[in-house]
């Protein structure tokens, strides 16, 4: 039977590694097995993009192309104001 840990445990976890403690000594001192620590902090990782959803990756990817839109209508703006 799989042990279920409450969401507030999986980020305090994951917030205790972000501040350079290893994976190993997390899962000792907590008692949690080092792979599940490891997945927590992967997938809290917002560039993990293999944890995340079809919908998510389709959004991440529309928000990169909008991006390079305006980075591209800004370059045409400041081309325009110059003629």
């Amino acid at each position: 039977m799989a042990i279920k840990y409450s969401n507030e445990f999986k980020e305090s976890i994951v917030s205790l590694s972000q501040t350079g403690r290893s994976a190993n000594s997390l899962a000792k001192e907590y008692n949690v097995s080092v792979s599940t620590v490891t997945k927590w902090i992967k997938q809290a990782d917002p560039n993990n993009t293999k944890v995340l959803s079809s919908n998510e990756r389709a959004l991440i990817k529309e928000n990169k192309r909008l991006k390079e839109e305006l980075d591209i209508l800004k370059r045409a703006a400041v081309l325009m104001a110059k003629i």
